[in-house]
C-alpha cells in the first residue's frame, strides 16, 4: 500500500445552479477551504476540476474526466467539501466505491472526514445512498410544489410573450403579470389576424416594424414564436401542466383574448401552420394573390416581359391579368404594374387620416369610454356578487354532503353544475374587465392603419407597400383596368369617416397648448353625427351603429353597408 506521503491529490468542487444546492458554499469558498486543508495536511495537489452542474445524472464532464486520470495513475486521493459534492446518484457512487475497493484511489479526503481502502464500504455506500435519496425527494417535493402553484392558478414554467413573472414574489411564488407594452402589442397581432387584414407573418412585421415590439432581451420576436403562441389557450385564461398530462387548470393572469375570439383565431389558422419562408421583394408578384378578374371572377396572376430598344437598352415592365381559368372567352386586358400602384394610391386616398384627426379621434374615444365606465362599474359589481352567491351555495352544498344528507352522486352532479355556473359567470366577468382595453387597442389599430396610408405606400419599401395591400382585404376586383375594394367592416367605416369629413367640411386644430381642439368650419351641429361613427371602432357592434345611424339620417347621406 502507498503511504500518506505518496498519495497524489485531485481537488474537486462543484455547486449546482439548482435547487438542491441552495445553502452550499459556493466554487471559490470551497476552493479557498480546501486549499488551506492541503497546504495544512501537506496534501500535493496535481490538478483542480470545478463544475456548475447538478449531479443526479451521471455524465458530468469535469467528473469523468477526473476518473479517466485517477485510472491512468495520475492522482490516486481526491479530496473535496463534502462526499455529495462528488455524486448524487448510484452510477457515480458505485464507480468510486470500486476504485476505492481496488486502492485505485487511496484516499477521499473531505473537510469532515477521509475514507479508505480499508474502511466499510457500507458506511461511503449509506451516505451516497443518503445524498441520492436526497434528490429524489426533492424532485417530488418540487413537482408537487409545481402542481401546487399551478392549482392556485399560475403557470409554474415560464412566461409567453405579453406577460412576466412579478419581480417583487420571491420566487417560487412568482405571478404572472401583464408585460407593457408587449401585452398591447401582442394583443394588436391578434387584433390583425381576428380582422382578417393579416396573417401572423404580416401581424408580425406590422407589429415589429410600426410599433417597434421587441422581446425582454431587446431582440425581434421570430415567426416561430408567434405561431406558437397563436394556438396558446393560456391567452384566453388556460393553461396544461405538465405538458402533454391531460390536467388543465384556469389561470388567475389577466387574459388577453376571450375564448370566442381564441376560437375564432384558430378557426382562420390551421394548427399544422408554420411560418412561410420569406420570399425577397424582388423576387415575387407584390399585388398577386387577393385580386380577382371583376368579369370572370378567376384570379389575377402577373409575368415579367422585356423589351429590347434598336439601341440595346432592355426595358423591364411587370403584368398583371386575368388568368382566364373560369371563362377562356374573358375580354379583360393586362394592366401594367405601373399603372396599377396609382390605381391602389388612389383608394387608399378613401381611407387615409391625418395626423390631427387620428389624435383627435383617439381622444374622444377615451372620453367615450370614460362616461361609460360607471356602468362597467356596476355591471361588474353586479358579477362579482353572483359569483359569491354560488361560492356560497357550493359550501353549503359540501355541508349537506357531509351531513349525509345527500349521496355522492347527488353531490357530484349539483357541484358540476354550480363550477359551470360559476366558470361561465368568471368567463363572462374576464370578458367584462377586459373589454374596455380591447375596444381601446382594436380602435387604435385601424387608426393606425389608416393614419397617412397614402404617403406610407407611396414611399414605403416594396414589402411595406404589399402589407398595406394586403391590409385592405381580400375582396379585390381589377375591372377595366380599374380597381374596385370592398373594404372589411372597420376599414370601411374610416372609408365613411374620411367622406363625412369631407362632405361636411370638417378638420381639427392644435391648441398652444398642444391639446386636440375639434372645429366645424361650417359652424353646424352635425359633429354630433360623427360620433356614432367612432363609436363603431370602440363597440364593435355593427348593427346598434347601423341603428344609432338610421336614426341621426347619416345611412343615406353615406351609403353605409353594415349588415
Amino acid at each position: 500500500m502507498n503511504s500518506e506521503s505518496n498519495i497524489k491529490y485531485f481537488i474537486y468542487v462543484r455547486k449546482s445552479s439548482e435547487s438542491e444546492d441552495r445553502q452550499m458554499e459556493s466554487i471559490t469558498d470551497q476552493l479557498r477551504v480546501l486549499e488551506d486543508v492541503a497546504k495544512q495536511r501537506g496534501f500535493e495537489i496535481v490538478d483542480v476540476f470545478q463544475e456548475s452542474k447538478s449531479a443526479k445524472n451521471p455524465g458530468r464532464e469535469g467528473f469523468t474526466q477526473m476518473i479517466e486520470r485517477i485510472s491512468k495513475g495520475e492522482a490516486n486521493g481526491i479530496l473535496c467539501w463534502k462526499l455529495n459534492r462528488l455524486s448524487r446518484n448510484p452510477v457515480d457512487g458505485g464507480t468510486l466505491s470500486w476504485l476505492l475497493q481496488r486502492g485505485v484511489i487511496q484516499r477521499i479526503a473531505t473537510v469532515e472526514r477521509d475514507y479508505h481502502p480499508t474502511d466499510n464500504v457500507l458506511m461511503m455506500q449509506v451516505e451516497f445512498g443518503m445524498a441520492n435519496q436526497f434528490l429524489l425527494d426533492l424532485s417530488k417535493d418540487t413537482r408537487r410544489g409545481l402542481i401546487g402553484k399551478a392549482e392556485r392558478g399560475w403557470l409554474p414554467s415560464g412566461a409567453v410573450t405579453g406577460y412576466t413573472h412579478n419581480p417583487f414574489k420571491k420566487k417560487g411564488d412568482k405571478e404572472i403579470i401583464k408585460d407593457e407594452p408587449r401585452f398591447t402589442m401582442m394583443r394588436t397581432i391578434f387584433d390583425l389576424i381576428l380582422a382578417g387584414t393579416h396573417n401572423p407573418k404580416q401581424a408580425l412585421e406590422y407589429a415589429t416594424n410600426e410599433l417597434g415590439m421587441r422581446n425582454a432581451k431587446g431582440q425581434k420576436i421570430s415567426q416561430s414564436t408567434i405561431y406558437v403562441n397563436i394556438h396558446n389557450p393560456f391567452y384566453y385564461g388556460r393553461f396544461e401542466y405538465p405538458k402533454g398530462s391531460g390536467n388543465w387548470y384556469d389561470g388567475k393572469h389577466e387574459p388577453m383574448l376571450t375564448k370566442a375570439e381564441f376560437d375564432a383565431i384558430q378557426a382562420k389558422i390551421s394548427p399544422t401552420s408554420r411560418p412561410l419562408k420569406s420570399v425577397k421583394p424582388e423576387n415575387e408578384f407584390l399585388y398577386r394573390g387577393p385580386m380577382r378578374c371583376g368579369e370572370c371572377g378567376a384570379k389575377i396572376t402577373a409575368e415579367r416581359k422585356k423589351k429590347m430598344q434598336k439601341n440595346g437598352n432592355i426595358h423591364r415592365y411587370i403584368y398583371y391579368h386575368c388568368t382566364w381559368r373560369v371563362d377562356p372567352n374573358c375580354t379583360q386586358k393586362s394592366i401594367q404594374e405601373n399603372d396599377l400602384v396609382p390605381e391602389l394610391a388612389n383608394k387608399f386616398d378613401e381611407i387615409t387620416l391625418s395626423e390631427p384627426f387620428y389624435k383627435w379621434a383617439l381622444e374622444t374615444l377615451d372620453e367615450i369610454g370614460s362616461e361609460e365606465q360607471g356602468v362597467r362599474e356596476s355591471n361588474t359589481e353586479g358579477l362579482l356578487k353572483e359569483i359569491e352567491a354560488v361560492d356560497t351555495r357550493m359550501k353549503k352544498l359540501l355541508d349537506i354532503r357531509l351531513n349525509d344528507s345527500i349521496d355522492d352522486e347527488t353531490y357530484k352532479t349539483k357541484k358540476g353544475e354550480l363550477e359551470k355556473e360559476k366558470e361561465e359567470l368568471n368567463r363572462v366577468l374576464a370578458s367584462r374587465l377586459t373589454d374596455e382595453k380591447e375596444i381601446r387597442v382594436k380602435a387604435e389599430t385601424y387608426l393606425n392603419l389608416s393614419k397617412d396610408m397614402r404617403t406610407r405606400f407611396e414611399k414605403g419599401t416594396p414589402e411595406e407597400r404589399r402589407n398595406l395591400f394586403l391590409s385592405v382585404g381580400s375582396n379585390l376586383y381589377l375591372k377595366d383596368k380599374k380597381l374596385r375594394i370592398s373594404l372589411p367592416s372597420p376599414l370601411g367605416v374610416v372609408s365613411d369617416i374620411v367622406r363625412w369629413g369631407d362632405e361636411h367640411n370638417f378638420n381639427v386644430r392644435t391648441a398652444k397648448d398642444g391639446t386636440i381642439k375639434r372645429r366645424l368650419c361650417s359652424g353646424t351641429p352635425e359633429f354630433i353625427t360623427m360620433l356614432p361613427l367612432l363609436s363603431e371602432f370602440r363597440t364593435v357592434d355593427w348593427k346598434a351603429v347601423k341603428r344609432e345611424l338610421e336614426f341621426s339620417g347619416l345611412v343615406p347621406t353615406l351609403g353605409l353597408q353594415i349588415a
